[in-house]
């Protein structure tokens, strides 16, 4: 059987709506994920990679401090503390995959974004750990 007849007829339809139904119900995560690197996991609650920044996140909402390429590296969150079960924070710090006109950023601490480019964008920062390991490189132009 060829792949094209696989694919073909109500086959195609049915995949097409799936993939529409999962990005709706998932979200913003299941859209990104497509074109992302996962950095690492964690079964600890998303809130806890670092502390919130109330003023980053108001930022963010504003299109002031976020992600050059949402999610484009983030961190898988799993356990019965995270909504859904599973989250993803997307990453930058200065330098690496973050778009600042403002200049807030400390460029050693990471910055974690949840929900980027939503209304309900939040901002947590971290502090990096001895011995952590280094961000891979990835584009910081664009928006």
């Amino acid at each position: 059987m060829k792949v094209d007849k696989v694919w073909g007829g109500g086959t195609r339809a049915v995949v097409v709506v799936a993939t529409v139904m999962i990005c709706c119900v998932l979200g913003p995560e299941a859209r990104a994920l497509d074109r992302a690197i996962q950095y690492g996991v964690s079964s600890a609650p998303y809130w806890k990679v670092g502390k919130i920044k109330p003023e980053l996140s108001k930022l963010c909402r504003k299109g002031l401090f976020n992600q050059v390429f949402k999610d484009g590296l983030y961190i898988g969150y799993g356990g019965k503390d995270n909504a859904g079960g599973v989250t993803i924070s997307g990453i930058a710090k200065r330098g690496f995959n973050l778009y600042d006109p403002l200049g807030k950023a400390i460029a050693e601490n990471t910055y974690h974004f949840k929900e980027d480019g939503y209304s309900t964008c939040k901002v947590y920062e971290a502090i990096p750990l001895q011995g952590a390991p280094t961000l891979p490189t990835l584009p910081t132009t664009g928006k």
